[in-house]
């Protein structure tokens, strides 16, 4: 289970197992396992989940490995087709035909 910064859980009720609450949400009722809860009353953001509870706890609800910053995400796009440019550069100088040794020009008299 995953508690946001300034969450409320107020109640007797069950928080399930792989739930996460998110930042300030105020929890007034049962959150099933999995699922993820968001707002004033907390209500549910996305369908209970069935993957498996993660090893380490994954910083602002990101799973590890993944890039929550969009500016990593578009400098890592960037760099995917930088290599995939290059990898085509190669292939096309691969397939071009050796180009002659250009001869020094004759003086002009």
């Amino acid at each position: 289970m995953i508690v946001g910064a300034g969450a409320k859980i107020l109640g007797p009720f069950t928080v399930g197992a792989g739930a996460r609450i998110g930042s300030n949400a105020v929890v007034v009722r049962e959150v099933l396992p999995g699922s993820t809860v968001v707002g004033i009353p907390a209500r549910a953001a996305a369908p209970p989940s069935k993957r498996p509870e993660p090893p380490c706890f994954p910083a602002y609800g990101t799973e590890p490995g993944q890039t929550a910053d969009p500016v990593n995400r578009a400098i890592d796009r960037v760099f995917t087709q930088m290599a995939a440019m290059e990898a085509r550069i190669a292939e096309l100088e691969a397939d071009q035909p050796a180009t002659p040794k250009a001869r020094p020009l004759a003086p002009v008299d």
